[in-house]
């Protein structure tokens, strides 16, 4: 159930693990095939839907009668590249979310806002303001609504006309609403000493705005807590083990192009907050 508030952290030691992603025999579905595939299962299911590629990763759906809908098939790839078996349950699925979001859209519950962390190209290509704030480097907080199987991102005009104006009050709401659906989390010690960091409900990245979590000596290390972000989880080393910083930096630059980093940069805890890590600082 996802009632449960706070964190809870539970540390497990593995020494067979190890940095390396598995390896893969055969190679994944690109983006631009992945949509095509999404395209395929919009149509077999609301065969009068219009679907207009926009770019790789984002598409525009429309038919008569029924609100313009642009869909970005970040969530959905992600998904499948969890499981690569799943491609036709993913398309189907959330080929399903999106043309059920052509229905005139409810109205906001204040209990449903939650922060999601993604890249600042998330939103590139949708027209329609949305409610976000700068995280660091190339990392923004989102204001969603949480669905039972999906996110959506309202825009601004849609929060303020449901719940008022996005001030610190509705912020810090979306904020506890967030810490309730992150529930317990598993810190398993990697080689080096890094920690790979996961959380229910894929909201792995938005632990990051939870200040407690990050206090010192709050995760097993010393010095500043260094992470890499992912969607499901993150990868945390510590400056005063140097070791574990740079598995972590070779590991990350190793995976430059792996989708499933929401940023190749690394963030560094600071007394203000986060920011862009810097070696050689």
């Amino acid at each position: 159930m996802r009632s449960r508030i706070g964190v809870i952290l539970v540390v497990a030691v593995s020494a067979a693990l190890s940095l390396a992603r598995p390896a893969c025999a055969d190679q994944p579905l690109s983006t631009v095939r992945f949509r095509d595939r999404f395209i395929e299962a919009i149509h077999k299911l609301a065969p009068r839907v219009k679907v207009t590629v926009v770019s790789e990763n984002l598409i525009d759906l429309s038919e008569p009668g029924l609100e313009d809908v642009r869909s970005n098939l970040f969530n959905a790839y992600h998904a499948y590249l969890l499981d690569r078996s799943s491609l036709d349950s993913v398309t189907a699925g959330y080929a399903k979310l999106a043309v059920e979001s052509m229905q005139p859209a409810a109205a906001i519950k204040i209990d449903d806002l939650v922060i999601l962390i993604r890249p600042r190209g998330y939103l590139s290509g949708i027209p329609q303001e949305k409610v976000t704030r700068p995280l660091a480097g190339d990392l923004m907080q989102v204001i969603a609504v949480n669905k039972p199987d999906s996110f959506d991102i309202p825009t601004l005009e849609q929060i303020s006309k449901s719940v008022g104006a996005p001030d610190e009050k509705l912020w810090a709401r979306a904020l506890e609403n967030t810490k309730v659906l992150i529930g317990s989390c598993s810190a398993t010690k990697l080689p080096e000493g890094v920690i790979d960091l996961e959380c229910n409900q894929g909201f792995a990245s938005s632990v990051l705005l939870l200040d407690e979590m990050w206090v010192p000596h709050k995760l097993p290390g010393r010095g500043a807590a260094v992470v890499s972000v992912s969607k499901d989880d993150l990868l945390v080393a510590h400056t005063g083990a140097p070791k574990s910083v740079e598995a972590l930096s070779g590991f990350v630059a190793a995976h430059a192009d792996d989708p499933s980093f929401l940023s190749p940069t690394l963030l560094v805890r600071t007394e203000a907050g986060w920011a862009t890590y810097d070696p050689n600082h």
